[in-house]
């Protein structure tokens, strides 16, 4: 069911959004005059956008995410994020982010920019772009909905509706899905910064100790991902089931 009215009238008409849309949509962006331009007003929204316009260019089947192209996008998202200090946690900024959701969607947006510059430097050899100084949290929910799910799922009554209670399993998986993902980003940003190192002096026990992390991370946490996508039948695994996600049918990521 969408609730849109806009966008239920524009699937309904069977719109096809044509690769130009993209390219006349980012040359739009780029060339927004004066105090617009969005190299002189950077926001949250702006690294949002820039960052879409980067997932489509990796995900979409008609255009081609070229190494120089690739790099450039997460120089610019890198460097937008320092400029409005997004290595550190929204909790810093009370008077910018005011609400959990939004601090939650930046959250999202930085380790998404975080897991797109190691893939880039795995994919294309060329350095990590983003510094390890950050503090930013993983995104999660806060105390009363963590406990509010804790109550159904000890069958204690919960004041809230079905659509609310499964946006807030949406979000949780979501949110586990972050969370497993920074687990690759964390391996592809080690195994990376050892191969470049300049110095040469990466100890093959070193190799070895991530090879080993690596392997316990396949055989304990990487069938949850596989769970997530589909793809496997996992009973007798380490995944725990959440009574929640069995209601909706919605896949579970567990950490």
């Amino acid at each position: 069911m969408i609730e849109s009215e806009g966008l239920a009238t524009m699937i309904k008409s069977r719109i096809v959004i044509e690769e130009d849309f993209i390219s006349i949509a980012k040359d739009l962006m780029l060339s927004l005059p004066g105090p617009e331009s969005v190299f002189k007003k950077i926001t949250v929204r702006t690294v949002q956008v820039f960052l879409y316009l980067k997932l489509y260019n990796t995900y979409s089947p008609e255009l081609n995410d070229e190494s120089t192209e690739s790099s450039i996008a997460i120089s610019v998202l890198s460097q937008y994020t320092r400029i409005i200090g997004g290595n550190r946690d929204p909790s810093t900024f009370p008077n910018l982010f005011t609400t959990d959701v939004s601090k939650n969607i930046w959250r999202r947006i930085y380790y998404k920019i975080l897991s797109l510059d190691a893939q880039n430097s795995y994919q294309f050899g060329s350095p990590l772009i983003i510094a390890d100084e950050f503090d930013v949290e993983l995104p999660k929910l806060n105390e009363e909905t963590s406990k509010l799910i804790d109550n159904f799922n000890n069958g204690l009554h919960i004041d809230v509706s079905g659509k609310d209670l499964k946006n807030i399993i949406i979000e949780k998986t979501i949110n586990s899905d972050i969370a497993l993902e920074y687990e690759v980003t964390k391996f592809l940003r080690q195994a990376v910064s050892m191969c470049h190192s300049l110095s040469g002096q990466t100890k093959k026990s070193e190799f070895q100790t991530l090879i080993n992390n690596i392997e316990s991370f396949l055989q304990n946490k990487l069938p949850a991902a596989l769970e997530l996508m589909g793809l496997a039948d996992l009973q007798g695994s380490m995944t725990v089931e959440d009574p929640i996600a069995k209601i909706f049918n919605i896949p579970k990521v567990i950490l």
